[in-house]
C-alpha cells in the first residue's frame, strides 16, 4: 500500500508541510479537512453510522461524509471526492455544494480545519461498508433526540452545533 500523504497546517491553517497519515496520527499534527452536510428536500439532516472498523469513532453517528484532505486537494474537491466514496454520490461538481463555514476542531483524537459545505440531494445512496455501516435522513428534532441518547463524532457535533447556530 502506497503511503497518503496530506497537509501539515498551523493554527491559522497555513501550510507547514507534506507529511503521512502515520505522522499525522503518531504526533498529533493539525489537517485540512472537509466536511459536506447533506439535506434532501423534505429538510431533513442525513447522519451515517461509521463502521465498527473505524479507528476513530467505530460505531458513532457523524452528519454527512468527512475527509481529510490529501495533499494538494482542495477543501471543495475532497469535499466532492468524500460523497462519491463514502456514499457513492457521484456527478457533483463545485457549483452543486454551498460552502457554509471554516471551522477550527480539535479533540485528543483529532487536530483539523474544516470547510463545512452543504448539499441538498435526494439521489440514491450506496454506502461503503468499510466507512459507513447505516445511512438514513431524520428531521432536526429527532436528530436533536438521538444526540441526547446515542453515541456521535464529536467533531460531528461541533459542526453539527455551528451548522444550527447559523440556521437561527
Amino acid at each position: 500500500m502506497t503511503e497518503e500523504y496530506v497537509y501539515h497546517v498551523d493554527e491559522d491553517d497555513n501550510v507547514i508541510g507534506k507529511v503521512t497519515r502515520k505522522e499525522v496520527d503518531y504526533n498529533k499534527l493539525r489537517t485540512r479537512g472537509s466536511r459536506v452536510i447533506i439535506s434532501n428536500n423534505k429538510n431533513e439532516i442525513l447522519i451515517q453510522k461509521r463502521a465498527s472498523t473505524k479507528r476513530k469513532y467505530p460505531n458513532h453517528w457523524d452528519f454527512g461524509t468527512a475527509e481529510t484532505l490529501m495533499y494538494g486537494e482542495s477543501y471543495e474537491s475532497g469535499a466532492i471526492r468524500g460523497l462519491l466514496e463514502e456514499l457513492n454520490i457521484y456527478g457533483i461538481s463545485n457549483f452543486d455544494i454551498k460552502f457554509l463555514f471554516k471551522l477550527k476542531y480539535e479533540d485528543e483524537e483529532v487536530k483539523r480545519w474544516y470547510k463545512v459545505y452543504s448539499l441538498i440531494y435526494d439521489g440514491k445512496i450506496t454506502i461503503d461498508k468499510n466507512e459507513v455501516s447505516v445511512v438514513k435522513f431524520v428531521s432536526i428534532d429527532v436528530l436533536d433526540q438521538m444526540i441526547e441518547t446515542d453515541k456521535f463524532a464529536p467533531q460531528g457535533l461541533e459542526v453539527y452545533k455551528e451548522f444550527k447556530r447559523l440556521r437561527k
